[in-house]
């Protein structure tokens, strides 16, 4: 029991770093030194990791590390789990003149897991965008053009016991980023 709770800790912290150091990559959208925004509804970067057992210790670290002030966790649809994080002011306010955001819904820092069943184990993706809704009704996803926030991901994955995948299966990274 005791050991179950250390290895939940462990990787809800490994989940907590993870989310910080994404966010500071993806809130300085204004910052050309650091990530640079790509095109509205372009492609996330995404990484994908194969566990041979059920990766639900991942959602419930997700759902431990994402429980303060401004952090909400959703699930939009089964198999994705998401931590929506509202950005700092400075980063709200940018991103909102950028991409025509609305005032009324915020734009969200948002560090996403898919996973699915693939052969003997599952394949776990994760990605990371801004979700900002716009001033006309729609919702934009903004993707980093930063490699730095997918080897965040991979390390994530890989810490927790997952193993790299080369290549990420499209329906899995179509849920990765759902709106």
């Amino acid at each position: 029991m005791c050991a179950k709770r250390l290895s939940d800790l462990r990787i809800s912290s490994l989940f907590r770093a993870a989310v910080i150091t994404l966010s500071g990559f993806l809130a300085a959208c204004d910052a050309p030194h650091k990530a640079t925004p790509a095109e509205p509804d372009s492609s996330p970067v995404v990484t994908s990791a194969y566990f041979a057992e059920d990766p639900a210790i991942l959602i419930d670290a997700a759902r431990s590390a994402c429980r303060n002030p401004g952090e909400t966790f959703v699930q939009p649809r089964p198999g994705v789990t998401q931590c929506r994080l509202l950005l700092n002011p400075e980063a709200t306010a940018a991103v909102i003149l950028q991409f025509d955001g609305a005032i009324r819904d915020l734009p969200q820092l948002v560090v996403s897991m898919a996973s699915a069943r693939a052969g003997d184990g599952f394949v776990v993706t994760g990605c990371a965008f801004l979700r900002v809704p716009r001033k006309d009704g729609s919702v934009a996803r903004i993707a980093p053009v930063d490699r730095a926030v997918e080897t965040k991901l991979n390390d994530m994955l890989r810490a927790v016991g997952g193993k790299p995948v080369r290549e990420v299966p499209a329906d899995v990274t179509d849920r990765c980023f759902s709106l």
